[in-house]
């Protein structure tokens, strides 16, 4: 469903909305919003003050049938005017927004939270707008401020986060900006990566098999330095030749690599419109399975993956491996960062590697995703982890 916001210019006016029996001052809380349009729009809700004429009546008719439409509620009192100010064609971290369709994103779980001093909520990636309600004090968006016609970005990230520095952001914005989509952005581990691969690293786009299987060469070629657990990645089609042809379809893809000479071993499983990662570990003999949805299944993936290794144990070492001192777990959501949008799921399998890789704990969230797809997309073109 297409917003009607990118039609609107702004629109101010002075109103009374005592008028219709409202105090001024009122809070209205507006749900879920749902959007695909091509720039980032802030909307402000504004108490009505006198002095306005029937135009601005029936613009905020309009408007209120917009956001009933948008919002799946009834359209806001008369007594609040929409205000729309159109913010600089940048995503909360630098790069462009997705032009992708909000209807593959499914259900996007985070809403606009609205009350006493709350305002200026950031609504989930995907959900490009903005909706701040007057007359509370004005306060600044953890993650964009405005002064004058600059963007000022509040790097609120922790000392976990390597922050952009304006020359990385620059490349970024220029990988994710115009170009011939077969471009070779980067080379390297026998594969290459287009623009238009580098572009599923876009606000709401899904990453696609290049960018995850290149990344996972990134963690492994960190691995061989100093102080790293060593890492083996399989390619992102590896499990599902696994699961739907058996032990033959995939044992001479090891025949240059001893599994179990590796401490961790990541297998990325693309589940048709999902993104979810498996982790061998061979010095704790445990299988897990880490998925940002949490959905069922991860522990039929491991007992596929634990008999793999006991066919690849028999067939390369002649060793028969003792699987009861082997244990599988398929992580619980309360366990693992967990995605709140339809889109993510990419990059959290992309992070989940990277700290595990690191033995750090998973402390990422949601609200980190576009400062990482930001930061992938630098790492990608440098063919260099931060």
């Amino acid at each position: 469903m297409k917003s009607n916001f990118g039609s609107l210019g702004p629109v101010k006016g002075n109103y009374d909305n005592s008028k219709n029996g409202e105090k001024p001052g009122e809070v209205a809380t507006v749900g879920k919003l749902q959007t695909k349009a091509t720039k980032r729009r802030r909307v402000s809700l504004l108490p009505q003050q006198a002095g306005a004429g029937p135009m601005y009546e029936r613009l905020l008719g309009a408007l209120g049938v917009v956001l009933a439409t948008v919002a799946h509620r009834p359209a806001p009192p008369k007594g609040l005017v929409a205000v729309q100010e159109a913010t600089p064609e940048v995503s909360n971290w630098g790069s462009p927004p997705a032009e992708q369709s909000l209807e593959q994103d499914g259900e996007v779980k985070q809403a606009v939270a609205v009350a006493g001093e709350q305002r200026g909520a950031l609504i989930a990636e995907g959900v490009l707008c903005q909706v701040r309600l007057a007359p509370a004090q004005a306060k600044k968006s953890p993650v964009l401020a405005v002064k004058g016609k600059k963007v000022i970005r509040l790097r609120r990230i922790g000392k976990d986060f390597t922050p952009l520095t304006e020359a990385m952001e620059r490349e970024v914005v220029a990988a994710l900006g115009k170009g011939e989509p077969e471009e070779i952005m980067s080379s390297a581990f026998n594969l290459k990566v287009t623009r238009e691969d580098v572009h599923t690293l876009r606000n709401g786009c899904w990453l696609n098999d290049e960018v995850i299987n290149f990344y996972m060469g990134l963690v492994m070629e960190r691995s061989k330095k100093a102080g790293y657990p060593s890492v083996h990645a399989f390619s992102s089609l590896f499990y599902e030749k696994l699961a739907s042809g058996g032990y033959r379809t995939v044992r001479r893809l090891t025949r240059r690599v001893d599994v179990f000479q590796k401490d961790i071993i990541f297998v990325p499983i693309n589940l048709s419109l999902h993104w979810a990662l498996a982790v061998i570990d061979t010095r704790k003999k445990t299988v897990k399975y880490f998925d940002s949805l949490g959905q069922e299944g991860g522990d039929k993936i491991c007992e596929t993956l634990l008999k793999y290794l006991q066919e690849e144990s028999r067939e390369k070492r002649h060793v028969k491996l003792n699987v009861s001192e082997w244990t599988v777990h398929s992580m619980e959501p309360h366990e693992i960062p967990q995605q709140s949008n339809g889109s993510d799921c990419g990059v959290f399998t992309c992070k989940y590697a990277d700290y595990i890789s690191r033995e750090k704990p998973l402390t990422f969230t949601q609200i980190h995703m576009p400062y990482f797809r930001e930061r992938m997309v630098w790492e990608i073109l440098h063919q260099e982890l931060l």
